[in-house]
């Protein structure tokens, strides 16, 4: 704990102005913002390996639809009682409340904090979605049997799936030419950035806040 402190109190604070700076402030996080580049060789021809953590965009997006929908069926079971009451109200609260403590007191913290300081409320929100979809019981006029049910969770994972197939590359290390790699940089705000291209600058540029300093 002594040198937990003493670590802690060694890490520099979170700086955008900083060319190189791979932290992350924590309202990116769920929506996967910022990648990290954690190294990357050279396969020839043009192409390179890299070891990147980048989002499964099916995945995340699942999570940060699991926290807002919860959200929206126990403000609207408040607001306005629900024809059919919630199920797992209990759940949903619970898990929605370690979300909200856990972001709110990342948000106090002013040290560096990265993409991977996000994985326990990723956690959380995948079982807030499961918590939804459970919650489900019709789409439109269309009542949702439990068949129908776990037929789209199939679907759900093939699609899962699908995404880690497109983004493999950076787990196992694989060539990927400067074209490809782009065709992956779903977003600019994941800061995704190839060797020998430009980085993005969404959340700061570095010479307007030297100006500004």
């Amino acid at each position: 704990m002594k040198y937990l402190r003493h670590y802690s109190g060694g890490v520099p604070q979170l700086d955008l102005c900083k060319p190189n700076e791979n932290g992350s402030p924590f309202f990116l996080w769920p929506i996967g913002g910022r990648t990290i580049n954690y190294r990357w060789e050279s396969k020839g021809a043009d192409a390179y390996g890299y070891l990147y953590l980048v989002p499964n965009p099916i995945a995340w997006l699942a999570g940060l639809l699991g926290v807002i929908l919860s959200a929206a069926l126990l403000l609207s079971s408040v607001i306005h009682p629900l024809k059919s009451p919630l199920r797992h109200r209990y759940l949903l609260s619970v898990f929605l409340g370690l979300y909200i403590s856990y972001m709110v007191a990342v948000s106090q913290i002013h040290r560096v904090m990265y993409l991977y300081h996000y994985f326990i409320p990723l956690l959380i929100s995948f079982v807030l979605f499961a918590l939804v979809c459970m919650e489900v019981r019709t789409l439109g006029k269309w009542n949702v049997s439990e068949h129908a049910r776990g037929l789209m969770m199939v679907i759900f994972g093939l699609l899962v799936f699908g995404a880690f197939q497109i983004y493999r590359p950076f787990t196992y290390n694989l060539p990927l030419t400067s074209q490809q790699f782009e065709h992956r940089n779903l977003l600019r705000l994941w800061d995704m950035h190839c060797i020998g291209c430009e980085r993005n600058k969404m959340l700061a540029e570095p010479r307007t806040c030297d100006a500004q300093s």
